[in-house]
């Protein structure tokens, strides 16, 4: 199935490869769309691993070059019932209601705080867990949420990569907000770094980015 590119190894997962849950970024890098990230086991071949002798390889390596006279041993473990994974109906349906949600969501009568009230509630984060994530002070969430008080674009940007919003629904949540990005502004370079790289990736690692970059959130 590899050879035949119905499967992809990505972001540790070996996925069906197919553009309906996996996207691009800007750069043509591939990664799992948020939506499927939520249910990998039903897009996902997920495996237990033992190592051998471990000599310095690592997992990418094992699952893209392993012969048979490797020393990496893997093993398909599925979750739940065998027999309902991949089944046709159970993707379709989600399939179907990402569908109907961005039908929704890019409604050209969609205000700033319509989007992020959806994006929220998709995302099915508590405002608490917003704050967890991102390190934004618990009000501060809230009124950027709802718009009642104008934020940084850093701190916008770190609450939708926490809420799961992909590169096009955060760019259309940004346009909405009525900042305009200034490709000469160094915080908004970093953001636009955030959104077209990093949204597949972990909050934490977004946090260090931000760190390392000397920026206050």
């Amino acid at each position: 199935m590899m050879e035949e590119q119905k499967l992809v190894y990505l972001e540790s997962h070996l996925c069906l490869n197919s553009e309906k849950y996996i996207g691009k970024d800007l750069y043509g890098k591939k990664y799992i769309k948020y939506e499927a990230r939520k249910k990998l086991n039903k897009f996902c071949i997920k495996m237990k691993m033992t190592i051998v002798n471990f000599d310095s390889c690592y997992e990418r390596e094992c699952l893209l070059n392993r012969n048979r006279n490797s020393k990496f041993h893997t093993k398909l473990c599925f979750e739940g019932k065998e027999k309902d994974i991949f089944t046709e109906a159970n993707i379709m349906k989600i399939l179907e209601e990402e569908r109907k949600f961005n039908n929704a969501f890019f409604d050209l009568n969609n205000d700033y705080v319509t989007c992020m009230k959806m994006l929220k509630e998709k995302s099915g984060l508590t405002y608490e867990q917003i704050e967890a994530e991102t390190e934004i002070e618990l009000s501060s969430v809230k009124n950027i949420i709802a718009g009642k008080r104008n934020g940084s674009l850093l701190r916008l940007t770190l609450i939708l990569m926490a809420i799961g919003a992909e590169p096009d629904s955060a760019y259309h949540v940004i346009d909405k907000s009525g900042v305009r990005l200034d490709r000469d502004n160094a915080e908004h370079q970093l953001c636009r770094f955030i959104i077209n790289t990093m949204h597949a990736d972990t909050m934490e690692n977004i946090i260090k980015c931000v760190n390392n970059a000397n920026f206050k959130i």
